[in-house]
C-alpha cells in the first residue's frame, strides 16, 4: 500500500507540474498561432500518434505485466521496440510527401518529417521506463515528464515568437523527446540489459500483437475526426476540433494518465499474488469515476468562460463542441479504465474481442458525423459511448464478479455529489457574473472553488469510497506541516 501511495504522489506531482507548464505554453501559443496553423500541426501529430502505437507494439505493457520477466524477455522487448521504432520512423519520413499531396498542403510534409525524428530516439527509453513502472518506481518518469514538458514549452514558445509557425510545435516535441531519453539514461537500472536479443521475440509478439491491434484500432477511431475533417472541411476545422478535444482530454492528462499507469501496475501485481480483484475493482472505479464526473460536469458549466479566458475569442466555435462532449464523457466515466485493467490482469483476448466489435462501430458512426461537420460529431460520440457501455458491462462483470446492484450503487453514489457540486458551480457563476457582473475570470475562479468545496462536502457526507483517500491525503498534508498526525 505504501509503495502504491508513494507512486501516486510522484505521478500526480509530476502531472500537475507538467500540466501547469503546458497550460501556460498553450495559452501563449493559442494567441501566437491561428487555428489553421495549429490544425496543420494537429493533423501531423495525429498521424504520428497512430505511428507511436505501431512503434511500441505493446512491448512496454508486456514488460509491466509479464509474470516471469527474464533477461532474454527484456532483450526481446528491446529488439521489438528498436526494430519497429526505426521502421516506423523511415515510413513516416518517406511517406510524408504522399500525405501532404492527399491533403493538398505542403506544410504537412515538413511537420511529419520533423516529427519522424522522435521515432529514432524513443526506442532507447521505452523498455527502461516500462521496467521502472513494473517495479512501482515512478520517480524517474515523474522527473522526466516535468523536464520534458519544460524543454518542449520553452522551445515551442521561443520558436513561435521567432515566426516558425506550426514548426515551432514540432521542434518542441522533438526537444521534449530528447530530454526524456537523457533523463532515462541517468535512472537506468544496472540489471537492465543494453543489447537486444531474439530468443523470446515470439513471446513478446504474441502479447504485443493483441495489445498492438487493440491500441492501433482504438487510436485510428480516436484520430478519425482529424483525418476526415482535414480533407472534407479544411485545417481550421481540424484546429477547432483539436482544441475542443484538448480541453475535454484535460482529465486524462491531469488525472487518468497517472492513475492508469499506477493502477495498471498494481492490478498486474494483484493478479500475480492472487489477491481479491473484486473489491479492488469496485473501489478503484468508484473513486476514478467520481473524479471524472466532477471534472466533466463542471466543464459543461464553465466551458464558455474557460475557453474565452484561456484561448481567446478566436476559439469560440470550440465551445459548441466542448459542452455536449463533456456530458457524453460522463457516460464513459464508469468504464474508462476497462482496457488497461483487463489487459493487466491477463484478459487481453477478451479486450481484442470487444475491440473488434466496438471500434468498427465507432469508425462508421463518427466518420459519417465528421463528413457532415463539427456540430454532428458529438451526436456520433454519444451513440458510441452508449453502445460501448452496453458491450463492456457484461464482460467486466464476468472478470471482476460484481453484481448489477453493486454497479448501480456505484453509479448513483458517484453522481449525487458530482451533480450537486456542479449545481453549486452553475449557481455561483450565474450570481457573480450575470447578476453582480464581476470580472469573468474572478467569477470563474470563485465558482470553481464553490463547486469543488460543495462536491468535497458531499463526498464526505455520503461516505463515498473516495472520502477515505481524501481524508488520508488531508491528514498526510497536515502532518507534513506539523499540524496533524500525518498518517
Amino acid at each position: 500500500m505504501a509503495s502504491t501511495r508513494k507512486a501516486l504522489v510522484e505521478v500526480f506531482v509530476s502531472k500537475y507540474l507538467t500540466l501547469t507548464v503546458q497550460f501556460f505554453s498553450v495559452v501563449i501559443i493559442a494567441r501566437l498561432l491561428t487555428p489553421e496553423e495549429i490544425g496543420i500541426f494537429s493533423l501531423g501529430a495525429a498521424f504520428v500518434s497512430l505511428a507511436h502505437l505501431l512503434r511500441d507494439f505493446g512491448s512496454a505493457q508486456y514488460v509491466v505485466q509479464e509474470a516471469e520477466l527474464t533477461t532474454d524477455r527484456i532483450r526481446a522487448a528491446l529488439a521489438v521496440t528498436l526494430g519497429l521504432g526505426w521502421a516506423v520512423a523511415l515510413t513516416i519520413y518517406l511517406g510524408a510527401p504522399y500525405v501532404a499531396a492527399f491533403y493538398e498542403n505542403e506544410a504537412t510534409e515538413k511537420v511529419l518529417r520533423l516529427l519522424s525524428l522522435n521515432f529514432f530516439l524513443l526506442p532507447f527509453s521505452t523498455v527502461n521506463y516500462a521496467y521502472l513502472r513494473r517495479e512501482m518506481n515512478f520517480f524517474p518518469s515523474a522527473v522526466a515528464g516535468v523536464s520534458s514538458a519544460v524543454i518542449e514549452a520553452v522551445v515551442a514558445v521561443t520558436l513561435a515568437f521567432a515566426g516558425f509557425s506550426f514548426l515551432s510545435l514540432a521542434w518542441g516535441a522533438v526537444a521534449g523527446t530528447a530530454t526524456m531519453i537523457v533523463i532515462g539514461m541517468f535512472f537506468r537500472p544496472k540489471e537492465l540489459p543494453w543489447l537486444p536479443g531474439f530468443a523470446e521475440v515470439g513471446r513478446v509478439f504474441a502479447f504485443g500483437g493483441r495489445v498492438g491491434f487493440i491500441n492501433v484500432i482504438t487510436e485510428v477511431s480516436r484520430l478519425l475526426p482529424e483525418f476526415v475533417l482535414g480533407k472534407a472541411h479544411g485545417f481550421s476545422e481540424v484546429g477547432m476540433y483539436s482544441r475542443a478535444y484538448g480541453v475535454v482530454r484535460l482529465f486524462q492528462r491531469l488525472i487518468l494518465g497517472g492513475l492508469s499507469a499506477v493502477l495498471g501496475a498494481k492490478f498486474a501485481m494483484i493478479r500475480r499474488e492472487n489477491e481479491d480483484m473484486h473489491r479492488a475493482y469496485l473501489h478503484v472505479v468508484a473513486c476514478v469515476s467520481c473524479l471524472a464526473c466532477l471534472f466533466y460536469l463542471n466543464l459543461f458549466v464553465l466551458a464558455e468562460p474557460f475557453v474565452l479566458i484561456v484561448y481567446g475569442d478566436q476559439w469560440t466555435q470550440a465551445i459548441e463542441l466542448i459542452r455536449p462532449w463533456a456530458l457524453v464523457s460522463v457516460i464513459g466515466s464508469f468504464t474508462m479504465l476497462s482496457e488497461r485493467l483487463l489487459t493487466n490482469v491477463g484478459e487481453v483476448k477478451r479486450v481484442v474481442r470487444m475491440t473488434i466489435i466496438m471500434q468498427p462501430i465507432r469508425i462508421l458512426v463518427v466518420g459519417a458525423a465528421c463528413v457532415k461537420g463539427l456540430e454532428y460529431i458529438v451526436w456520433g460520440l454519444f451513440v458510441v459511448a452508449s453502445i460501448r457501455t452496453v458491450i463492456y458491462y457484461p464482460q467486466l462483470r464476468q472478470v471482476f464478479s460484481f453484481t448489477a446492484a453493486e454497479f448501480f450503487t456505484l453509479v448513483t453514489s458517484t453522481l449525487v455529489p458530482c451533480v450537486i457540486g456542479a449545481a453549486g458551480t452553475m449557481l455561483t457563476m450565474h450570481l457573480l457574473f450575470d447578476v453582480f457582473q464581476l470580472a469573468q475570470i474572478v467569477a470563474f475562479v470563485l465558482a470553481s472553488v464553490v463547486g469543488f468545496t460543495t462536491w468535497t462536502a458531499m463526498v464526505f457526507l455520503t461516505k463515498h469510497p473516495l472520502h477515505q483517500h481524501m481524508g488520508d491525503a488531508l491528514s498526510w498534508g497536515l502532518g507534513r506541516i506539523g499540524l496533524g498526525g500525518g498518517r
